[in-house]
């Protein structure tokens, strides 16, 4: 006679198992995706800032202070943002959560999924979501919005070349044809 608990049993230890899985990959996607979505918006925010030098030289050349020319920009990221993060939220909750059952489904037999709102986590979610993509607007902003007028309205300067390390062979440099 062998006599097994609830726990023995490998199916279920095995679904306890792929359910830990599940709660400890669920704490670690958003904060993924924090992350990501930041990276991403101070790299969108900065090229806009940069293509839009010369416009905001204008501006301010006119008269309109820094505070205006960076709340267009902050409007325009909050905006994108709160947008963003409702298509986040409802994609977090409804396809993200479907996809992962009927993948489940396919090694359990399991009860109809039961979708809740965890408000909290959303409301977090969203204000870490706005205020970073605010804060790298920010921070793009005024990085140009500190130089003069008649500097903003002239193009950047390009970066300075550097070197390649086959140039400094020059038996081999000397050679090539360009």
């Amino acid at each position: 006679w062998n006599v097994y608990n609830r726990n023995d049993t490998p199916g279920y230890k095995g679904y306890g198992e792929s359910a830990q899985n599940m709660r400890n990959l669920a704490n670690v996607f958003p904060i993924f995706f924090i992350v990501v979505a930041v990276l991403i918006c101070l790299t969108t925010m900065t090229r806009l800032v940069e293509e839009e030098r010369t416009q905001m030289g204008i501006l301010l050349a006119l008269g309109y202070t820094e505070k205006n020319i960076m709340m267009k920009y902050v409007l325009y990221a909050s905006t994108a943002s709160i947008f963003g993060s409702g298509i986040g939220i409802l994609s977090g909750i409804y396809i993200f959560p479907m996809a992962i059952i009927k993948a489940y489904g396919i090694m359990y037999t399991l009860p109809p999924l039961k979708i809740t709102f965890p408000v909290f986590t959303i409301v977090i979610s969203a204000l870490i979501g706005t205020v970073s993509t605010i804060f790298a607007t920010y921070l793009a902003c005024r990085k140009d919005l500190v130089t003069k007028p008649a500097q903003l309205m002239r193009p950047k300067a390009p970066k300075a070349g550097r070197r390649v390390f086959l140039e400094k062979i020059p038996a081999i440099w000397s050679k090539l044809s360009f």
